[in-house]
Formats: structure tokens, sequence, C-alpha cells
């Protein structure tokens, strides 16, 4: 009870898992403080624990804060009578590239349980993307 109380105060009507528990999705270069801002995605509360469905690993502390240590790379709901009407999420974005709008831009859907819908149709795909043209000086 005096952990509890430490980490989310004496009003149980108020204690949440993820006010505690948080999660951080981390890049190797944001390991390294000055560049964390930039690289690193979150912190986020997030619900889930070791041993469930929404696996987020964690050792238990009375700390106020108690991080993840790991957890799914995606998270994928596949309708196998109907593989087009399939989901998934990543814990970030898409993109490895901290300069594109795809490298965070599914974490809040991950940490809150959304997906999205996996576009597995050509068809689709064209429809609904955007295009980066290169073209050669001459």
């Amino acid at each position: 009870m005096a952990s509890l109380e430490k980490q989310l105060g004496s009003d149980i009507k108020q204690w949440q898992w993820e006010k505690v528990h948080k999660v951080e999705f981390q890049h190797p270069i944001g390991k390294v403080k000055l560049f964390s801002k930039f690289f690193n995605v979150g912190k986020f509360g997030i619900s889930g624990t070791n041993e469930v469905i929404n696996n987020q690993l964690f050792t238990y502390s009375d700390d106020v804060e108690i991080n993840v240590k790991g957890g799914p790379s995606t998270r994928r709901i596949i309708d196998f009578s109907d593989i087009e009407n399939s989901w998934s999420v990543l814990p970030t974005g898409q993109s490895g590239n901290p300069m594109s709008k795809h490298y965070d831009d599914q974490s809040e859907m991950f940490v809150n349980g959304k997906f999205r819908k996996m576009k597995l149709n050509e068809e689709e795909i064209i429809k609904t993307s955007t295009k980066l043209l290169f073209k050669k000086k001459e």
C-alpha cells in the first residue's frame, strides 16, 4: 500500500496503472541524452503487463515511474476468410527516418490499443498512396 500511495497518491479512486507504467520507444542514437528528444518516441502511459496479450515487460519497483523494457514489435489482426479485412499497428511508425511524418505516426494508436487497416490490394494501395518522383537533370 505504501508503494502504491507513493506512486499514485492516497485517493484509490484516482489510481490508474498508466500513470505509473510508461513506455518510451528508444532509438539507438536516442540513448545519448543530447539526441533523445529528437530520436526517441514518447514517453506514454500504457496499459499491459508481463505475461498478457498486451505484453509490456517491466520490473516492478516502488519508483514513481515504472518503465517498459520490452514489448511487441507490431500488432496484427488477420481475417483469413477475408485477408483484405486485416488490421495492424506499429509501436512508432512505418519509417525509420526521424524526418519523415511516418516516423512516429502510429505511436498513439499503439498505446491506446487502436489499429489501422492493412492495405493488401494493389488497386487500393495505388489509389491512396503518395508518390515522390525524382527527375534526372539533363
